[in-house]
């Protein structure tokens, strides 16, 4: 099994998305590598994900995945809440594009496991078996 690959490197960040490059500069306060998960073949299936999402569901995903990189996953962010049972949090990011983003800690850093944008009150079995499904590979 490969390694996941890096979802930001450096100390700028470049998302290939639809409308071109973002660049967001960080000031180098890097202290935790933030993973994207990818399957057998080598796809980046988070960055997959992102690009289907709207400018403005690209930019709080861009937000959140800095926020990860500055803090990791902790408890005192009000976004981040554990999920009972798994060694899986979940990072919500309300308003009118309910983001979410399902991410564990892994070796030095956070892997992104599985982000998508949640239209109803409750959280889809589906969504919740699919990242523990790439965890449990990972971990493998």
């Amino acid at each position: 099994m490969r390694l996941p690959r890096p979802a930001i490197a450096g100390l700028a960040m470049t998302v290939m998305i639809d409308f071109g490059y973002c660049l967001v500069l960080n000031g180098g306060m890097d202290k935790f590598k933030v993973f994207s998960y990818e399957d057998r073949s080598g796809k980046d299936l988070i960055i997959k994900s992102v690009k289907r999402f709207t400018k403005s569901q690209k930019s709080k995903y861009i937000r959140q995945t800095l926020f990860l990189r500055n803090y990791g996953i902790t408890r005192n962010n009000p976004v981040l809440k554990k999920i009972v049972g798994t060694r899986m949090w979940e990072m919500r990011s309300l308003g009118k594009d309910n983001l979410r983003i399902f991410c564990a800690e892994y070796r030095d850093g956070v892997v992104l496991l599985h982000v998508f944008i949640k239209k109803t009150q409750k959280t889809s079995s589906g969504d919740l078996l699919l990242a523990q499904r790439r965890l449990s590979e990972l971990l493998d």
